[in-house]
C-alpha cells in the first residue's frame, strides 16, 4: 500500500506540474526531463532505490532494437543468387570478423562436384573470389575426397567422381561442415586464419 500512495503522490505531482513549469521537490522536474529529453537518462544514476526503476522505464524507449540477421550481399550482375540460409550468412560473418569482406554472393557452376552438398556458393572478396560447398554435417564433407596430381605443366584435381583439369593450381581446405577452394594462394591464407580447416589428401 505505501508503494502504490507514493506512484499515486508522484503522478499528481507530474500532472500538476508540466514540464514548463518545473515541480519543486527531488523527483518532479528531472523525471520530466528524462521524458522530453532520452539523453538526461543518466541523470538519475547517482540515486538509489525507487529513483533507479522510475529511471529503467523511462529511458526503455531510448534503447537501440538488435540489429536483424545480416542477409548475404547480392550475387554478380546477371549471376543467379545464392539460397539465403544461416550457414552461408554465418560464414559471411565470420571472414568480415578477420578482415575478409565478402563483396557478393552467387550460385556456383560446381554445384554438380558434390552430391552430398546441400548447397555450392561463390564468394566474391573484390577482384578474387572463393566457392564453398556446404554440407549438412563434417562427416558428409569428409566424404568427399579431393586428390591433386600435375601433368603437362597442369593441375588435375579428383574431386569425388569428377576431375578438374586446371592451367593453374587450387587451393583446398576442408573446414567442419565445409570445403572451400580458390585459385589465390593469398586469399586461401586469409580462409585458414578465419576457418581454421586442412588440405584434403589423395586418398590411400
Amino acid at each position: 500500500m505505501e508503494s502504490r500512495s507514493f506512484f499515486q503522490a508522484l503522478s499528481r505531482r507530474y500532472r500538476d506540474h508540466p514540464i514548463d513549469a518545473p515541480a519543486r521537490g527531488r523527483f518532479g522536474p528531472r523525471a520530466m526531463l528524462v521524458a522530453s529529453n532520452p539523453g538526461a537518462c543518466r541523470v538519475f544514476r547517482d540515486f538509489g532505490g525507487v529513483a533507479v526503476l522510475l529511471v529503467t522505464f523511462a529511458c526503455a524507449g531510448t534503447m537501440p532494437n538488435p540489429s536483424p540477421t545480416s542477409q548475404l550481399p547480392p550475387p554478380r550482375d546477371g549471376a543467379a543468387s545464392c539460397a539465403q540460409a544461416s550457414a552461408e550468412s554465418d560464414l559471411v560473418r565470420q571472414l568480415s570478423r578477420t578482415g575478409v569482406r565478402v563483396t557478393a554472393v552467387s550460385g556456383s557452376t560446381d554445384v554438380g562436384l558434390f552430391t552430398g552438398a546441400t548447397s555450392v556458393c561463390l564468394f566474391d572478396v573484390g577482384r578474387e573470389s572463393f566457392e564453398v560447398a556446404f554440407f549438412a554435417t563434417a562427416d558428409a564433407a569428409a566424404a568427399d575426397s579431393i586428390c591433386e596430381t600435375q601433368s603437362g605443366g597442369r593441375y588435375l584435381y579428383q574431386v569425388g567422381g569428377h576431375e578438374i583439369d586446371a592451367a593453374y593450381r587450387l587451393y583446398w581446405t576442408i573446414s567442419g561442415s565445409l570445403i572451400l577452394w580458390t585459385n589465390s594462394g593469398t586469399l586461401n591464407e586469409d580462409i585458414r586464419r578465419s576457418q581454421g580447416g586442412v588440405t584434403p589428401s589423395c586418398p590411400s
